[in-house]
Order: structure tokens, then C-alpha cells, then sequence
């Protein structure tokens, strides 16, 4: 019974576990802030969607990965939904993601004074 998921071939599994593993690898250091951890998110989904070798040799698992790192997002924002302002709650919930990592990305180069 096919439970609507993509059928992964047995020889893609151990690839896509690898590539799901290094998809959900984010660098945390002490000392991140929350805004931090989202850029990290936010690029880590570009870099995948921009590994377009990946996807034209094993598409299932590309967008497995990018299911995967979209819901880290998700899920990243639904722990700091109390401490983000509309605009950015705003891109998150409607899955503008470039929209998103531009503006946390301003928002820490602000607070860096850069």
C-alpha cells in the first residue's frame, strides 16, 4: 500500500540518507541567536535547491531533502513564533523563504553594524 510518499529504490536509500542527514546539518556555535539559526536554515535550503546535480541524478531524494529542511523551518518557527515581528512571521507562514533569510539577514547585519 503506497501511503503517498515517493517509493525511494533500495539502492537511492543509503545515498538519501546520507544527503537527509547533511540537509538537516546545521551549524550551531555559542553564542548564535535565534535569527542566526534561521539564516543557517534558510541558506542550507538554497544550497540544496541549487544542487542541481543532485537533483538530475537522484530527483526523489533532492526533494526529500528539501521537504525535510523546509520542515526544520516550519518547525524552527513554530518554537519562535512569540519572539518574531509579522513581516517575518508573515514569510514563514506563507513559505517565502528567500523572502525570509533577506530579511533576517538584514536584521543581524544591523545588529552587527555592518
Amino acid at each position: 500500500m503506497n501511503s503517498g510518499r515517493p517509493v525511494i529504490a533500495p539502492t537511492c536509500q543509503r545515498e538519501l540518507a546520507g544527503r537527509l542527514q547533511t540537509a538537516a546539518t546545521v551549524l550551531y556555535l555559542p553564542g548564535m541567536t535565534a535569527f542566526d539559526e534561521l539564516a543557517s536554515l534558510l541558506r542550507r535550503r538554497v544550497e540544496i535547491i541549487g544542487d542541481i546535480e543532485w537533483r538530475d541524478r537522484d530527483a526523489t531524494g533532492h526533494l526529500a531533502a528539501l521537504g525535510h529542511i523546509s520542515e526544520e523551518i516550519s518547525r524552527w518557527a513554530n518554537e519562535h513564533k512569540a519572539g518574531i515581528d509579522g513581516q517575518l512571521r508573515h514569510f514563514l507562514a506563507n513559505a517565502s523563504f528567500q523572502k525570509a533569510l533577506d530579511y533576517v539577514e538584514g536584521q543581524i547585519a544591523a545588529k552587527s553594524g555592518i
